[in-house]
């Protein structure tokens, strides 16, 4: 999940099914308070939006070139 997340942030499919499916498994993991799958989950979620930030500066840079 983590790969589809990073690796494939301009497949724009694929990422959002990705990020959709950890956001699942994060309301399961606070439902059933597991603190491991919590703390994994969030990570994937911090990843994938550090991804599209870090995709849409690079959008902005190449749009002033």
């Amino acid at each position: 999940m983590g790969h589809c997340m990073v690796g494939c942030a301009r497949n724009k499919e694929v990422f959002d099914a990705a990020k959709a499916a950890c956001r699942s498994l994060h309301g399961r993991a606070m439902h059933d308070i597991n603190p491991k799958a919590i703390l994994a989950t969030e990570s994937l979620l911090r990843l994938g939006n550090m991804s599209v930030e870090s995709n849409d500066n690079n959008d902005d840079e190449n749009d002033n070139l």
